[in-house]
Formats: C-alpha cells, structure tokens, sequence
C-alpha cells in the first residue's frame, strides 16, 4: 500500500503535542528533550533503536529544508533528545521551537509511510493522549495492492 501523507495536518498534530508539553517555568531544551525521548521510546519498542534513528535521520535530513539550521545539531547518538540547548543557544528559543516543530511534523510523516496511518495515530495518542483537532487523520492511503 502506498501512503499519501497529509502535510497539511501533520504540522498541526506536531504544534498540538509541542504546546501540550510546554509548561511555564520548564526550559525549553527539557521539554524538547522529553518530547523526543517519548517519541524515540515508542518508536523504537516497535522497529527497534536503529530503526528509530534511521527515521529521525531522514527527518532531520526533510526537516533542514525548511529549517537549516537543524543541521548544526549533530545526529549523535543521543539525537534529537539531545543538541537542544546548544541550538537555542545559538539561533534562540523561538526558532528553535519552530525548528523542533519542523523536525516533529518531518518524523511523523516518516513514520506514516513506514508503518501507515493506524498504526502512527495510535502510537501517538498512546504517547500524548486526548490531543486536541484533526490528529486522527494525519496520512491517508491512496492506493491499495491486491499482491
């Protein structure tokens, strides 16, 4: 089956989960961090560690096309959990959010055409329950093999 990812709500369902987890008074390169490392935990207990950062390697590589300077974080093995603080350092906490967000809505889309819709949906709302908006949707088959 071949997925068709809607960008449109995936950036939607990335800023739904940054916001849930922003908390006053929490540093931003915590909560990115956190953010990430639930996101490595699921990710990984279902296609395992390498698996995980083979995503995130693409994402990040999706990701720099619309924010650049993700490339200054090094994909590490602690990579995306860590960086976050040397990149707010040097570009700020607003780009660097909106570069998180970037990164976020880019590995939700990988994971969509790697395990499909269901299954990313599920996977996510285990992770950060009751969302709000459109997050039940985010890629959507468009063809269907008989193989």
């Amino acid at each position: 089956m071949n997925l068709h990812v809607d960008r449109s709500r995936s950036p939607r369902l990335a800023r739904a989960i940054l916001q849930r987890e922003l908390l006053p008074g929490t540093p931003l390169a915590t909560t990115l961090s956190a953010v990430f490392g639930s996101l490595e935990s699921v990710v990984s207990g279902l296609v395992g560690l390498s698996g995980y950062r083979g995503l995130m390697r693409r994402a990040l590589h999706r990701a720099a096309t619309r924010c650049s300077s993700l490339l200054a974080i090094e994909p590490t093995s602690g990579f995306p959990r860590d960086g976050w603080s040397y990149l707010i350092a040097r570009i700020g906490e607003g780009h660097a959010e909106a570069c998180a967000a970037e990164l976020l809505t880019s590995a939700i889309e990988q994971l969509c055409g790697v395990i499909g819709r269901d299954l990313t949906y599920r996977l996510i709302d285990r992770t950060w329950k009751g969302l709000p908006g459109e997050q039940t949707a985010v890629c959507e088959p468009v063809l269907e093999s008989k193989v």
